[in-house]
């Protein structure tokens, strides 16, 4: 995934979404003209501190700037009041407390009602297609969408 973004000279700068921010990927990002990385938030830790400071440290090392965290923020207690919600604030506050800190101004998330809706609901980009009209115009394939949703639950 690749967005793109003007800044203050009008220049085009490329942003490119890694999941995993390896060495191979950031020469790949840059070899394609990128000179921002969009970083998803590190999974599987009670403290996003450290290991978003070591992906940002690497970013950096390969003269490439972070300007985005997103994608696997857990807060579904958050959203739905159930317990342990104050666990997944306080990640959230750390993680935007260390974002600060590293100067990365963005943090995009998507407060879905739960997390298997969440899933269930990013199958339809699976499912979308451009027409033969016109590349701004998708399809969904409804049947396709509730197979998918079927298998799924």
């Amino acid at each position: 995934m690749i967005l793109e973004r003007a800044n203050e000279d009008n220049e085009m700068n490329l942003s490119v979404l890694l999941t995993n921010p390896s060495k191979t990927n950031l020469l790949l990002a840059k070899q394609a003209g990128a000179s921002e990385i969009v970083l998803t938030c590190p999974r599987d830790c009670e403290d996003p501190t450290i290991p978003l400071t070591e992906s940002v440290e690497r970013v950096r090392k390969h003269g490439l700037n972070v300007n985005v965290v997103e994608r696997f923020l857990p807060h579904d207690k958050i959203v739905l009041g159930l317990k342990g919600r104050e666990k997944q604030m306080l990640y959230i506050k750390r993680l935007i407390e260390c974002m600060g800190k590293l100067k990365i101004h963005v943090l995009c998330y998507n407060w879905m009602v739960c997390s298997l809706l969440a899933l269930s609901l990013s199958l339809l980009w699976v499912h979308t297609r451009t027409t033969h009209y016109s590349p701004l115009l998708i399809g969904l394939e409804h049947e396709l969408i509730s197979r998918k949703e079927e298998e799924v639950l």
